[in-house]
């Protein structure tokens, strides 16, 4: 039988909850890849648009977030808080993006540039693809109570 070498804890659902958490930091690394397309797209199309340096630093911190995340899922499955946190902070970051860029294109930016609306509708499917950000506090939470997260 599949997963007899394992403790009990260890079978069943615990596979199913494993791939969760490693789904949800799938797509927090796609909030943050958007993201940076988003910045890349108008640092070509804006020079010198305005909080290009600002956002640009933020989608930098997402990623170095996802980065932290995947390396201690890797070390500990079991600790979920984590990538919860990263998928809250990259798709907030993202969706933060994509309303930063249509504000520099400026009014009817997005429809000369239907590739950039397309992203920034992208980026809030996100919120919606493995657990609504609702579900992902519950997550953050129960890990802090717990005395699961760390600094």
């Amino acid at each position: 039988m599949l997963g007899g070498h394992l403790p009990v804890a260890r079978r069943g659902l615990w596979g199913a909850l494993k791939t969760f958490n490693q789904v949800r930091l799938h797509v927090a690394a796609a909030a943050v890849g958007t993201a940076l397309a988003i910045v890349e797209y108008v640092g070509e199309h804006r020079k010198g648009a305005a909080g290009l340096g600002l956002v640009s630093a933020r989608v930098g911190a997402g990623r170095e977030l996802v980065y932290e995340a995947a390396a201690r899922l890797d070390r500990d499955p079991g600790r979920v808080y984590l990538s919860s946190g990263a998928k809250l902070g990259a798709v907030r970051m993202a969706v933060e993006t994509g309303r930063w860029a249509a504000r520099v294109m400026g009014p009817g930016g997005l429809l000369e540039h239907p590739l950039l609306e397309k992203w920034t509708r992208d980026v809030c499917a996100f919120e919606f693809m493995d657990g609504t950000s609702n579900v992902q506090r519950l997550h953050v939470e129960r890990g802090y109570r717990t005395g699961d997260a760390d600094a």
